[in-house]
């Protein structure tokens, strides 16, 4: 018998636009038995970022792969595998439904955080020190539309540009990420604030995290 193992990558969600959040797994004949880490893919299907284990993309791995699987075993038992796979068979439906961010606070959060960073990923599933990294260009990026006002100037008194907005936005998140509670607790507020007074956001050229972060190559297309 051919032993077929190794890698590959199940469980898109969150999708916004060309991005979304995907696990890698140990697999073995392609079902997928154990989370190695998840990633958000920001370059159709190659590229991406490490982001915490995410736990409904994990849910979705299984769920896509393993629930059509139960619902034909409990079909073929008969009786009470019926309910169990009408439950499998539910499951896995509702699962495809977590591939796109569908609440529009979250899309207009993914399309401020696209414009500002690059990357529509929120950065408080970001590793500390992505986190970081990133905290230092969108701040270089800051002081170029900031016109001698702070993240919390925007936040209390309203931007003066989208991107502006986006901006302000993205870096509060990013000191939200990498700061003590305490600092963090105000910054998320402050966001929020610019968030739910941005009307509109335009599209802006290019973006810090593109220009000075590599990428890692993820070579498994998510499923």
């Amino acid at each position: 018998m051919i032993l077929i193992y190794g890698t590959r990558m199940y469980g898109r969600v969150d999708g916004y636009r060309h991005q979304h959040a995907a696990t890698v797994f140990a697999h073995l004949w392609f079902l997928p038995m154990f989370p190695v880490g998840s990633y958000w893919i920001v370059d159709g299907e190659s590229r991406g970022h490490r982001i915490g284990l995410a736990g409904k993309s994990v849910a979705a791995g299984y769920l896509r792969v393993w629930g059509p699987l139960v619902a034909v075993g409990g079909v073929v038992a008969g009786h009470a595998g019926y309910l169990v796979a009408a439950a499998a068979a539910g499951l896995s439906a509702w699962s495809w439904t977590w591939t796109r961010a569908r609440a529009a606070r979250r899309e207009k959060r993914a399309l401020m955080l696209l414009v500002a960073t690059g990357t529509a990923c929120d950065p408080m599933r970001m590793p500390r020190d992505l986190a970081l990294a990133m905290r230092r260009d969108v701040e270089d990026r800051w002081a170029s539309v900031a016109g001698e006002r702070s993240p919390l100037d925007i936040a209390r008194l309203g931007a003066s540009s989208a991107a502006q907005a986006a901006t302000a936005h993205a870096l509060l998140r990013l000191v939200a990420r990498t700061s003590p509670r305490a600092i963090a607790a105000e910054a998320l507020a402050a966001a929020d604030q610019i968030l739910d007074a941005t009307a509109e956001v335009r599209e802006l050229p290019g973006g810090p995290y593109r220009a000075a972060l590599d990428l890692d190559q993820v070579d498994r297309r998510a499923r």
